[in-house]
């Protein structure tokens, strides 16, 4: 319902990267957020319980650095915390009204 967002990429491609104890990795972030102007936003979404229980910041920072540029210009993480569900709420009844063929899943 934004208009500075042009495209979302739901699970893009992998992003290999070394994790904190020295073995490759690899990480799928949730979204690949392209900007109207475009940037674009790798995003995680985690819980934040999980991101304290495993010291997910650690990692994503390990992510963010191996992270091409052609593939994102950065990266951000959201967490329930920042989540505002009345806004939430709005939006899809907005996506619903505008919609038609989301009504369904919406709902």
């Amino acid at each position: 319902m934004r208009d500075d967002i042009q495209h979302i990429w739901d699970q893009p491609p992998v992003v290999h990267y070394v994790g904190v104890d020295g073995r490759p990795a690899k990480h799928i972030f949730d979204f690949l957020v392209t900007k109207a102007d475009g940037e674009r936003i790798a995003v995680a979404v985690k819980p934040m319980q999980r991101v304290i229980a495993r010291n997910f910041l650690s990692e994503l920072e390990r992510v963010a650095a191996a992270t091409p540029k052609q593939f994102a210009d950065r990266v951000m993480l959201i967490t329930d915390q920042h989540v505002d569900r009345a806004a939430a709420a709005a939006a899809a009844r907005q996506l619903a009204r505008t919609r038609p063929t989301l009504t369904e899943v919406a709902a």
